[in-house]
């Protein structure tokens, strides 16, 4: 059952640095000339091969609308039966009664992945009202691809999906996406405390690239070692060099395949700047598809 999704919290970066589109250009480092441009460039790549693959590669946060709990679908009533299907009948215009079925599923199903933090599930109760559903009431299926959200089975205490209000939008999931974004820390040479960011329970185990709070200066790579109840973060690594106001990067890299796919896009924008090819009048084509395919979430039908 997937639903909806509404941008709540957009990305607070990029996941390519305004450095390395100008190196795929072989623009000077110097030359500043078309940085506003090219910047537009980055974040139209990114959202249209966020759109294509259904990912979120910096990490953001959604709020999707369903029109139901999973077995419920407006304007129908539905009548689930043991093996997983529903009943879907009514009348026609002459008062003749029809009928067919419908394999659905029983889950909620994200249309935006990867899952970094589900947040709430929240629905329009019988009267209107706005009711928080009891995170022990569902389970949080990370290891498929798209996530998906169950309800706990009821040997172990779990109870059947609430009857929410026959209205479009009466549930709505709120979550975090995204492989990892840039955040601003500070560390202490000989110290693995982290300072001037609140964690998540959630980060600890995250990879952790701080520059600057290495040898020499260099980058310090490591994980979040552990995450306190007040949100403070310690990395499994001591810095060798203290840094203030750094702009460290946690989380997963985005996989190569899509970062080449949204250069190549940013190339080819730039080299055609008019939807049309003069003399041609033919949509242009560009090469990305494959790549962005081998890292797309297909949904179940």
């Amino acid at each position: 059952m997937v639903g909806r999704p509404v941008l709540t919290s957009p990305p607070g970066s990029e996941p390519i640095s305004l450095t390395l589109v100008k190196q795929m250009l072989r623009i000077d480092t110097g030359d500043t000339s078309q940085d506003t441009y090219l910047t537009l460039l980055i974040s139209t790549a990114r959202e249209t091969a966020e759109m294509h693959t259904s990912r979120g590669y910096i990490t953001q946060s959604y709020r999707e609308y369903y029109d139901g709990f999973p077995g419920y679908h407006l304007p129908f009533a539905m009548v689930d039966d043991l093996e997983g299907y529903s009943a879907l009948g009514g009348f026609d215009g002459l008062g003749r009664q029809y009928g067919d079925r419908h394999r659905h599923h029983h889950y909620f199903e994200l249309s935006r992945s990867p899952l970094q933090v589900l947040k709430q599930v929240q629905y329009l109760d019988q009267t209107g009202a706005t009711q928080t559903l009891d995170p022990g009431q569902y389970v949080v299926n990370n290891h498929q691809d798209p996530a998906q959200i169950m309800r706990e089975p009821e040997l172990l205490g779990g109870l059947p999906w609430p009857v929410a209000l026959r209205q479009v939008n009466s549930v709505w999931i709120d979550y975090t996406v995204g492989y990892g974004g840039n955040i601003t820390i500070g560390m202490t040479g000989g110290s693995n405390a982290i300072t001037g960011y609140t964690f998540l329970p959630s980060d600890g185990g995250r990879s952790l690239s701080v520059p600057g709070a290495g040898t020499a200066g260099a980058t310090l790579t490591t994980t979040i070692a552990s995450v306190d109840g007040s949100g403070n973060g310690t990395a499994a690594a001591e810095a060798a060099t203290t840094v203030a106001g750094a702009v460290a990067y946690l989380g997963n890299q985005i996989r190569f395949g899509d970062t080449q796919a949204m250069l190549m896009l940013i190339g080819h924008w730039d080299a055609n700047r008019l939807p049309i090819q003069q003399g041609i009048p033919n949509e242009i084509a560009y090469a990305v598809k494959y790549l962005l395919d081998k890292d797309r979430v297909y949904y179940q039908p």
